[in-house]
């Protein structure tokens, strides 16, 4: 079995990025068992000549946009899917750091489940600054996961059994059946971060599109990763404005896989719970909400009035990424 990393990058701040390939390098799997494809997503100041995998036998460094405008993670992940040999791919974002064993985990798990499309793990907050890290309840829009124990399910909407993107492993057969629904659909290009709009669920469509076909998906505990966070991702404005990209997003995922953008739910009943409600949440739990909601309207807003600027973005990256092979 061949594992594949392919890691997505624009920018990368360079502390963070030197740590995540020293992680890579301390891979307890030998490295005749996997491959490295770094993609270098338009950085403003090129990757190439900046970072050194001479130390890794079968590495490579490759860009994506010939304009420097950039593609974004969808069509990133997918330019390192082509180029990959693996059976198994993983995907690692530019401020993961995977523990030692954990390549080593994905290919025993791979064999070990052989009914599982796409799986993860456990995803541990590394903070530069701690005194400035949020409060508990706060950390899980960074993207926290800690497990008690494995979870697998086959059902879309089971959410605990739903791997997140950081560390995201999927089976060849999966990507070529997401693959051709991307390119079936551009739109499905938005669900991730490109250069003009944050995003979110391509992680999530990539695992409900093995589920459609059939396997399951899981997360495991024996996968450990320090996902590495900047003081800047602890304050306030950076959280809320992350909930509403967020509530944006899901609005888009809906309408991607049923051509549907329903309003969010706006009547009186609605109103006096939630009034109810906001004397028992924290200040930043109901801003949190309410940021999440003004999302889910701008989405809905948008698509409804006129949907074809966004058509015509996702179509302009489909067409970049289709000249590259992606």
């Amino acid at each position: 079995m061949l594992i594949t990393v392919v890691m997505p990058c624009c920018n990368p701040p360079m502390h963070h990025f030197e740590k995540v390939l020293e992680a890579l390098r301390r891979q307890s799997l030998p490295p005749y068992q996997w491959e490295l494809i770094v993609v270098d997503d338009a950085s403003k100041d090129p990757l190439e000549g900046r970072i050194d995998l001479s130390w890794h036998p079968n590495s490579r460094l490759v860009g994506t946009d010939p304009e420097r405008e950039g593609m974004g993670l969808v069509s990133a992940r997918l330019r390192g899917y082509e180029l990959g040999q693996g059976d198994v791919f993983v995907f690692v974002d530019q401020d993961n750091a995977l523990r030692s064993d954990y390549l080593q985990g994905v290919a025993d798990i791979a064999r070990e489940f052989p009914h599982i499309g796409t799986w993860g793990g456990q995803i541990l907050l590394k903070f530069d600054e701690p005194d400035k890290a949020p409060e508990k309840w706060l950390q899980g829009a960074l993207c926290t996961r800690q497990l008690e124990h494995d979870i697998w399910s086959n059902v879309i909407n089971h959410h605990d059994s739903t791997p997140w993107g950081a560390g995201l492993c999927a089976r060849r057969e999966v990507l070529e059946l997401y693959r051709q629904l991307v390119r079936e659909n551009p739109m499905r290009r938005l669900l991730d971060p490109t250069p003009r709009r944050a995003g979110f669920g391509g992680d999530s469509d990539i695992s409900y599109t093995g589920c459609r076909a059939g396997y399951g998906k899981g997360a495991f505990k024996r996968l450990v990763m320090d996902h590495l966070i900047p003081a800047g991702r602890c304050s306030d404005a950076y959280l809320l404005k992350n909930a509403e990209s967020n509530g944006y997003s899901s609005v888009l995922h809906a309408f991607v896989d049923t051509g549907s953008a329903p309003f969010p739910r706006n009547d009186w009943r609605f109103w006096i719970m939630s009034s109810l409600r906001r004397y028992r949440m924290k200040r930043m739990e109901w801003k949190k909400m309410m940021a999440s909601r003004r999302g889910q309207w701008n989405a809905v807003r948008e698509i409804r009035q006129d949907e074809r600027p966004l058509r015509e973005y996702a179509e302009d990256l489909h067409r970049k990424a289709e000249k590259l092979g992606g």
